[in-house]
């Protein structure tokens, strides 16, 4: 197909200089068997988009399932929504996709190749899309967020796709994600200030957008203000395991951006009990118990940082010092149910051991 296509690009400038009649015969003639093989491929790919849709249906299946959580299920519905991925891209290669004309078309073939991996090959697939409707602020965002995975060297193409799906829509929910993948493009390339006005945009279309509150609450800790963004991230409650990965990730760098530019922040039991709570969620337990021993030294009275103190102890196998981090905790404020029963599952045998072997 793809020698047809050039020789057929030849032979037109050749015909359209006028060089010779017969050269035009010889045009005819080619866009003759391009059209035969044209609808050769229409065929593959009307089985491709059939492909296609059963992998969409398969990938519902899943969801259901894992909010059933129903683990026979998902991996069943799992392994045959990648198996019609597989047979569409085979499909839609199979149908030279890459060179068609039909941004619907284009879309769904970059579609496959995203979801495969292969983002530097939906990328271009995209922007050819994108020169058939320039106005469609969908695919420009599609094209950006293929380009922001190709790393540094495509971070000027991948905010320029961005901006300009922006500037065609800055109201709407896909709005919304066009602006957080804005936002982290800007933040991977050490544009802190950008990447906070961005993300403040993308709230102030949908002030309720997770992977928005997400991003401005690590850009705070950033900043050094610890307490509000720990109390943005507090707000959040209990997170979907997509959302809560993405937390850790972003808090981690984050606290080490933090750390590295030497920022401070207030001395004060509340500031290092926020911060104290940040490196606990970031996994970081050595560093939170510091801070968190530094605030029951701020506040030998502070009850709930006793609790942190054995808290943390406690995962760090330190019993003895969980122990005494509870009883502190218990002397201050004996009512406390929670507390108690951490304390007595400290002398409980772990489980599998039999009590005196």
């Amino acid at each position: 197909m793809t020698r047809f296509v050039e020789r057929l690009h030849m032979r037109e400038r050749l015909c359209t200089h006028g060089r010779n009649k017969a050269m035009a015969a010889v045009c005819g003639l080619v866009l003759c068997t391009t059209v035969v093989l044209a609808g050769m491929a229409g065929a593959d790919l009307s089985k491709a988009r059939g492909a296609l849709m059963q992998f969409k249906a398969e990938m519902k299946a899943v969801e259901e399932a894992q909010k059933l959580n129903d683990a026979g299920a998902f991996k069943s519905h799992q392994a045959q929504a990648e198996k019609h991925l597989a047979e569409a891209r085979r499909l839609f290669d199979a149908a030279n996709a890459g060179r068609a004309s039909d941004p619907a078309l284009l879309r769904d073939y970059a579609d496959i190749l995203f979801r495969q991996g292969d983002a530097d090959l939906a990328a271009e697939v995209l922007e050819r899309a994108v020169t058939y409707t320039p106005d469609d602020a969908g695919l420009w965002f599609e094209l950006g967020s293929a380009l922001c995975l190709l790393g540094h060297n495509s971070a000027v193409r991948a905010a320029n796709a961005l901006q300009r799906s922006l500037a065609l829509d800055c109201t709407s929910t896909d709005a919304v994600n066009a602006y957080v993948a804005l936002a982290h493009l800007y933040r991977r390339e050490g544009l802190f200030d950008l990447a906070r006005e961005t993300f403040a945009k993308a709230l102030k279309v949908d002030p309720e957008h997770v992977a928005a509150r997400i991003g401005m609450a690590a850009s705070k800790v950033r900043d050094g203000h610890v307490r509000e963004g720990s109390e943005d991230i507090d707000a959040l409650g209990a997170l979907p395991a997509e959302y809560a990965t993405q937390l850790s990730a972003l808090l981690g760098q984050a606290l080490d951006d933090f750390a590295q530019a030497r920022r401070w922040f207030p001395d004060t039991p509340e500031d290092h009990m926020a911060y104290a709570k940040l490196l606990l969620r970031a996994n970081r337990l050595p560093a939170a118990l510091i801070s968190a021993e530094h605030v029951a030294a701020l506040d030998p009275e502070d009850y709930v940082a006793w609790n942190f103190v054995g808290g943390i102890t406690r995962q760090l196998g330190a019993k003895d010092k969980a122990r005494d981090a509870y009883e502190r905790s218990l002397a201050i404020k004996p009512d406390q149910p929670r507390t108690r029963e951490a304390l007595e599952a400290l002398d409980e045998p772990p489980a599998g051991e039999q009590a005196g072997s």
